[in-house]
């Protein structure tokens, strides 16, 4: 439907849905941060503990355990 539109008015349309997805965007406060602050530090935790396999829970570091396939499961019976 938005080929049909002069330019003018595609131009108008896209800067009103970027406005409003901004101010959504500016609205969240994940963890009480601002967004880019948020998204830093899910990026040096994935990269600091996510590779490695470390989770952390309450402050207390727990090496992630591999899911064992049903064969294995069903061997311990």
């Amino acid at each position: 439907m938005i080929t049909y539109f002069q330019w003018q008015v595609k131009v108008a349309l896209t800067l009103f849905a970027s406005w409003q997805i901004s101010v959504k965007v500016s609205d969240l406060r994940p963890d009480d941060k601002l967004p880019p602050v948020f998204l830093w530090d899910f990026i040096v935790y994935q990269f600091g503990y996510g590779l490695k396999a470390i989770e952390i829970y309450k402050g207390q570091k727990y090496e992630k355990t591999k899911l064992r396939s049903v064969e294995e499961f069903m061997e311990e019976e």
